[in-house]
């Protein structure tokens, strides 16, 4: 698997469990400005010096925070597209920062879109912005999601209408089949947009 540049869009899917996040979690550790939207609450950057990150709930805190790595974990009232579209805003206007957002189910659907989510896929590579789409339902969420993207990591799904759905963006039967068939459960497919065919890889501590 090559290295992801900052400004370049990249696709996770697994199904719950599987190693979306701790993917995620390592591997941006090593980038230095990385905004996370956390709307399970979950994630604990153990990976990252406690210096370097800070954790907000509102998002009026946000522009205030001076560390690199910032993980908004909003309240239950800022649970809406408008909060979400003003954390892609700041984003936007950030610029030069890569965007993580654990689960984009819960804040698109395949109809709805935030407006800045949708300025950081379609126009944010220019700005060095890179967008990290992660979720457990392809089939659910926007087709921008994965049409912008350069990179496809694709872990185990349940459902064949997702695996399906990313087939068809990619143009990759090998996406039907489940990585953990052709390896075991840490296993997951990888697919570069620019590069020929798709390969199996594996979690790293896995």
């Amino acid at each position: 698997m090559s290295y992801f540049l900052p400004n370049e869009h990249v696709f996770i899917a697994a199904k719950t469990g599987t190693g979306k996040t701790y993917f995620a979690k390592k591997y941006l550790s090593a980038y230095e400005n990385v905004l996370v939207l956390d709307t399970k609450g979950l994630i604990t950057w153990d990976e990252v010096p406690d210096i370097e990150q800070t954790t907000v709930s509102r998002l009026d805190d946000i522009y205030n925070v001076k560390t690199p790595k910032i993980i908004y974990r909003p309240v239950w009232e800022q649970m809406d597209e408008e909060h979400y579209n003003e954390f892609f805003k700041f984003a936007y206007q950030r610029g030069e920062t890569i965007v993580w957002i654990d689960e984009v189910m819960s804040i698109a659907t395949n109809t709805r879109i935030p407006e800045f989510y949708k300025a950081c896929l379609t126009r944010g590579r220019e700005m060095g912005i890179g967008v990290w789409s992660l979720t457990q339902r392809p089939a659910t969420i926007p087709i921008l999601t994965m049409s912008e993207s350069k990179h496809f990591i694709v872990f185990d799904l349940n459902m064949p209408q997702d695996r399906e759905r990313i087939m068809m963006i990619t143009g990759q039967p090998e996406f039907m089949k489940r990585p953990s068939k052709e390896g075991d459960k840490f296993c997951f497919w990888y697919y570069d947009v620019e590069k020929e065919g798709i390969g199996l890889g594996r979690l790293e501590g896995g």
